[in-house]
């Protein structure tokens, strides 16, 4: 009984991810993806006339920019294979090679009050009291975590790499939802088997 409701909540949760990402692609004017993708089924009743209206407004804009501002806007686990393409201009041609560039050093750092939470659910204690001192405005900021510069005890400084809130179960909602998704587009598309998407 236990196994089916972590089953049940997982798939609530990686359904609740999928109408956030058919979301996403609307609002960058990517909609028409969605019955590629078979994602329509997810969402509410008038998603194509906001698809249609999205796509008016943002003809002008260049589909690699599109592209790699939904790869933003979809998070961590997206913005980290933009940066793994970034560096594929075998595969991709260039003007979307450039603008997966830009993911390089895209990330916003989060906030101080998730630094704590993290730092005490991982250490056992606030910063204050795991170090002698612990800056509070990261130094750097990525997909995955951000990194702060602090003192231990016993004088020695470090470089604290603290990971994103909640960023596993997203990772693990997204990474699920991204193997479904290959394995549909490799049933309907020979290029996609030809590029082995699976793995």
């Amino acid at each position: 009984m236990k196994l089916l409701n972590l089953r049940i909540r997982r798939q609530i949760r990686e359904l609740n991810r999928a109408r956030h990402i058919a979301d996403i692609l609307i609002r960058n004017g990517l909609g028409v993806l969605l019955d590629q993708l078979d994602f329509g089924r997810f969402l509410p009743q008038g998603w194509r006339r906001r698809m249609e209206q999205a796509e008016e407004e943002l003809e002008r804009v260049s589909l690699p920019v599109r592209v790699r501002r939904t790869l933003e806007d979809l998070g961590p686990t997206y913005i980290k294979i933009g940066q793994i393409l970034s560096g594929r201009g075998d595969l991709l041609p260039a003007s979307f090679v450039k603008e997966f560039t830009k993911l390089l050093d895209a990330a916003e750092p989060f906030s101080y009050e998730g630094v704590v939470k993290q730092i005490d659910a991982e250490l056992g204690g606030p910063p204050e009291q795991v170090f002698a001192s612990f800056e509070p405005t990261p130094i750097a900021a990525a997909s995955i975590g951000q990194v702060h510069r602090a003192l231990l005890h016993n004088g020695d400084r470090v470089v604290v790499k603290v990971q994103r809130p909640s960023i596993e179960q997203m990772v693990r909602s997204d990474l699920g939802l991204l193997a479904r998704q290959a394995a549909f587009l490799e049933k309907r598309s020979e290029v996609a088997r030809n590029y082995s998407l699976s793995e």
